[in-house]
């Protein structure tokens, strides 16, 4: 099956530590994450028609690494805020959530795109107010826009934490719709760097990539030339 849509809500991993007087606040104290090195390995293109638009939820914290899982899988940026959650309490107040620097209250979903998808409404509104469930859970009625804005069209969730009626799954809380291969890293178009949050660099170019202990990193991009200044 080739999927016209691809939601991924990605298991992302953090280096701050469970927080709070019952010591849950962590995603690993909810759910099982994974590394960005991890995700980039999956051959999510394999999956995606030619024609496919893919929605991706990020975190403040890790843009680059968002940006990087794009670039891996074969995706083009359309934008960062194709959909933004602002978080509500059961009482219909605002979040008052944690954070690196400010108390976050909001979330956001990018959007990036295969060949030419095509959207069938122009009127779906990317700013939305709702209710807070369980950790990281999002509501269901950003499928709904989705599913509006681009049409009926098979789709499939990646990193799905429970079955959706009209939506194929994959993940380790479901019974998973597909397989996608796990494969070593293909050749690329761009000559960057990227820094992970479990201590991983890295290097790329149109042949290769290679992934490097924090150490190593700066021993290697002098021989290399290539990046952005440190």
């Amino acid at each position: 099956m080739k999927y016209k849509i691809i939601l991924i809500d990605p298991a992302w991993t953090f280096k701050n530590k469970n927080t709070g007087g019952s010591m849950v606040s962590g995603a690993s104290a909810h759910y099982q994450t994974t590394s960005v090195y991890n995700m980039s390995k999956l051959d999510v293109k394999s999956i995606a028609a030619p024609d496919c638009i893919l929605f991706m939820w990020w975190v403040g914290s890790q843009p680059r690494e968002a940006l990087f899982l794009l670039d891996v899988w074969q995706f083009r940026l359309r934008t960062m805020s194709a959909f933004t959650w602002s978080k509500l309490t059961k009482n219909g107040l605002p979040w008052f959530g944690m954070g690196f620097l400010t108390r976050q209250g909001a979330e956001n979903c990018l959007a990036a795109s295969r060949g030419k998808p095509n959207r069938k409404s122009a009127s779906i509104r990317s700013v939305v107010e709702a209710v807070a469930g369980r950790h990281s859970e999002k509501p269901p009625l950003f499928r709904h826009r989705i599913e509006r804005l681009m049409g009926d069209v098979p789709r499939i969730e990646l990193f799905a934490r429970e079955r959706v009626a009209g939506w194929d799954c994959w993940g380790n809380e479901v019974t998973s719709d597909v397989d996608i291969p796990v494969v070593e890293h293909q050749p690329y178009h761009v000559r960057v760097f990227e820094s992970y949050h479990n201590g991983h660099i890295a290097l790329r170019d149109a042949a290769k990539t290679l992934f490097l202990k924090q150490k190593d990193f700066k021993t290697e991009y002098n021989t290399w030339h290539w990046g952005m200044p440190l």
